[in-house]
């Protein structure tokens, strides 16, 4: 379970200083209620991360956003992509040909496998500029995440939804997602399926002209969705984290919010 306190950026460190107070003063009440036991449990505040605050020069603990404005960016492109998909198979193809739609959608779905491959980059490009250096050049999805993989296991988005909160003060309280997203291993069959739709099909080959997604091409959408629509970036070496979501109320942009890990709560004042 996932509990998080986040304000808004112009409510400023000092107003979330105070509700870190007074959160910390609910868990210290004994009446309150007994919490199970968690994975993880934080309260913190968090920076509501876009692209016209970034441009503003607004800093999060000494240093700028670009990276999760970056980050946003790519999933914008995953959004406008899956849309383009699903206008395909829901039958609103303007190129009238189901040979060409069935081009499309593996070009469109190997590009949408690369953004989030190169979001996970964007997200840990120092753990893996510690280690490789061709950051500018490595372009093999596939590749790039079993070198994350062995790097930061944890890099993979993690699928989060929203639950209730049985801890007083908390605000955001999320659950895992246990099935229903796209794994890893599913990344890597979806990305060598598509992979092998967008090339012309050599006509000497002595094989049938067909594809096996093994699922409907509707589904893997549902699963990408359910995979990104609310998720955890988590970072080597810190508890600190990004959450991710992809369709704001407010405007139906994706936003990040940028989370401290709180292990020392500030006195409660007297």
């Amino acid at each position: 379970m996932h509990e998080i306190v986040l304000t808004w950026i112009n409510l400023g460190p000092r107003r979330a200083e105070e509700l870190v107070q007074f959160a910390q003063g609910i868990a210290d009440d004994p009446s309150a209620p007994v919490l199970p036991q968690l994975r993880h449990e934080f309260v913190g505040y968090g920076t509501n991360v876009t692209t016209i605050e970034a441009q503003q020069g607004i800093v999060y603990h000494g240093r700028m956003t670009e990276a999760a404005v970056a980050y946003c960016n790519c999933m914008e492109d995953v959004k406008a992509r899956l849309r383009l998909i699903k206008e395909i198979t829901e039958g609103r193809s303007p190129l009238g040909s189901e040979g060409l739609d069935g081009e499309v959608v593996c070009l469109l779905l190997r590009k949408v496998l690369e953004q989030i491959a190169f979001s996970s980059l964007i997200a840990h490009r120092e753990t893996y500029e510690a280690v490789h250096n061709d950051l500018g050049s490595i372009w093999r999805a596939k590749r790039l995440l079993e070198r994350m993989d062995k790097l930061h296991p944890e890099f993979y988005p993690s699928p989060i939804k929203r639950g209730v909160s049985r801890h007083l003060g908390v605000h955001h309280h999320f659950d895992p997602v246990e099935d229903g997203f796209l794994t890893k291993d599913e990344f890597v069959f979806l990305y060598d399926t598509a992979s092998s739709g967008i090339h012309t099909w050599n006509p000497f080959k002595d094989a049938e002209r067909v594809l096996d997604f093994q699922r409907p091409i509707a589904e893997w959408i549902v699963r990408i969705a359910a995979l990104l629509d609310h998720h955890l970036v988590h970072f080597a070496g810190t508890k600190d984290l990004w959450l991710i979501q992809m369709d704001s109320p407010e405007d139906h942009r994706v936003h990040a919010f940028v989370a401290p890990m709180v292990t020392e709560f500030p006195p409660v004042p007297a």
